[in-house]
């Protein structure tokens, strides 16, 4: 509690919080680390101190907004930074509980804590290696919200050395290349490759289909004898190829008529270069394809 006086000191001097709203806070926490502390803490508890915290983060975050901007201080990131705290604690003692990690994983998406996410799902695995929800959530982040493909490969092929039977697994790695091959053509068009290096790019694996080809076999021989899997499969590509077609491109801004971008990146004389390189704000929709994980408890 005392490593606590600082932020609560500068939430005071920032006037998000009244003296006696502080009062009341350090009250309420002091009553939940007395309920943390006891030799058979409850599950409840945790949840209903994680509950707590996220309520009085939701009312920072709405003063903050009506509040003229300051310097960095203590309390930028206090209460987030406690909000961690009590998730580990929590994980620490109930390993076992999928929904608490999903609800850890949720709060640190919804934040922005990428650092944090894949320390998480690095140890929600571990613990929990059979789990295809985790690694379909993990491979989902790496691939939509990091951009990083080949982690994303690594993730769904560990979890299909491990669970080599599952439909799911094998579902979303499909849609995932998919995803992959669509994503490399609209790069292509955005850059306007041409020549040597866009039939370079044309010839290889990853853009001419192979790739989905082979999970697709590999799927066919870990789940045989299953027409309805194989209807899956058909409708999942169905569906990507009408996503993109609706879309009319690939997901990514393309430039305008009279905007050209060398793969160099360099300017010719006289030449309009207002367009930029794909970045995180022009991948593919995060919530395409990836099959969310099932209901879970929420706070």
């Amino acid at each position: 509690m005392d490593q606590m006086v600082p932020a609560l000191l500068d939430l005071t001097e920032k006037q998000l919080f009244s003296p006696a709203e502080i009062s009341m806070l350090v009250n309420k926490r002091r009553g939940f680390e007395y309920l943390l502390q006891r030799v058979h803490a409850r599950q409840s508890d945790f949840l209903l101190y994680i509950e707590f915290e996220l309520n009085l983060l939701k009312l920072y975050n709405l003063r903050l907004a009506k509040t003229p901007k300051t310097k960095p201080s203590a309390s930028d990131y206090h209460i987030e930074q406690h909000i961690h705290l009590i998730f580990v604690r929590a994980m620490r003692k109930y390993k076992s509980d999928i929904a608490m990690w999903l609800q850890y994983i949720d709060f640190c998406k919804k934040n922005n804590s990428s650092k944090k996410l894949g320390q998480i799902f690095a140890q929600a695995l571990t613990y929990h290696p059979h789990n295809t929800t985790l690694y379909i959530e993990s491979a989902g982040w790496e691939f939509f919200e990091q951009g990083n493909a080949k982690n994303a490969r690594v993730v769904l092929q560990r979890a299909l050395r491990t669970c080599n039977d599952a439909q799911e697994l094998w579902l979303q790695y499909f849609i995932m290349e998919l995803h992959y091959i669509q994503k490399m053509r609209g790069r292509r068009e955005i850059l306007q490759l041409k020549g040597k290096m866009g039939k370079k790019m044309e010839e290889s694996e990853a853009f001419s289909g192979q790739v989905p080809l082979l999970v697709f076999q590999g799927a066919i021989k870990a789940v045989p004898q299953d027409v309805a899997f194989r209807l899956k499969v058909r409708r999942a590509s169905d569906a990507v190829n009408e996503r993109v077609r609706a879309k009319g491109d690939t997901g990514e801004k393309r430039p305008g008529p009279n905007v050209r971008v060398k793969a160099t990146g360099s300017k010719r004389p006289g030449q309009t270069t207002g367009s930029k390189r794909p970045g995180r704000n022009d991948r593919p929709n995060p919530t395409a394809l990836f099959t969310p994980p099932p209901p879970f408890v929420t706070l």
